[in-house]
């Protein structure tokens, strides 16, 4: 079991750590309403819209949770070139995440998770809206040059793979090789 004391260092020790954080990165849409009735066409429930929240997820998530416990972090990941990726965007900005290693892809959706919940909090329904695509050759350059260039300045590196196309295997031989040329370990996640 963890001590409170050992915990306490644990979470200090972020603020001196650099912590650089690779993969798919994604925004959870949550759609917040109230089920008074059934619907007379399907037997669903019908959900009177109160509100939508928006959150990072993914390997925006990771990067979310390293800057609360106050570490520095540096982002790289693709999103679509869509009102999910503006949305997304903003909530890194909102964050205090650099989004300057997130590059932007026309041709490819922003992995976007709808949750329908209740007011009491009981989800109803997720919609996914994501690609698995190989992402273009330009998109991979990039993140590769910026991964090389980037490397020396992070003392830790977490790779967040949801199998949503970034990470191929050029891209991780390439990271596993700069990391170990750096002394950089390398935590992959999940």
């Amino acid at each position: 079991m963890l001590s409170n004391q050992r915990a306490d260092a644990i979470i200090q020790g972020f603020e001196s750590t650099r912590i650089m954080v690779i993969g798919d990165i994604m925004i959870d849409q949550f759609v917040i309403g109230q089920v008074n009735r059934i619907s007379p066409e399907a037997p669903v429930p019908v959900v009177k819209f109160k509100h939508e929240e928006y959150r990072l997820g993914g390997a925006a998530n990771v990067a979310h949770n390293i800057r609360k416990l106050g570490g520095s972090v540096s982002l790289l990941g693709v999103l679509g070139s869509d009102d999910a990726g503006t949305q997304l965007l903003a909530e890194l900005k909102r964050a205090s995440i650099d989004p300057s290693g997130v590059f932007s892809e026309r041709e490819r959706i922003t992995t976007r998770k709808l949750r329908v919940v209740t007011s009491r909090n009981q989800q109803v329904a997720r919609i996914d809206y994501e690609t698995d695509k190989a992402l273009p050759h330009s998109i991979v350059n990039k993140l590769s040059a910026l991964l090389k260039s980037q490397i020396a300045k992070a003392d830790v590196i977490v790779v967040s793979d949801y199998l949503k196309g970034l990470l191929n295997q050029e891209l991780m031989a390439e990271l596993f090789l700069s990391a170990k040329d750096h002394g950089v370990p390398v935590f992959v996640d999940p």
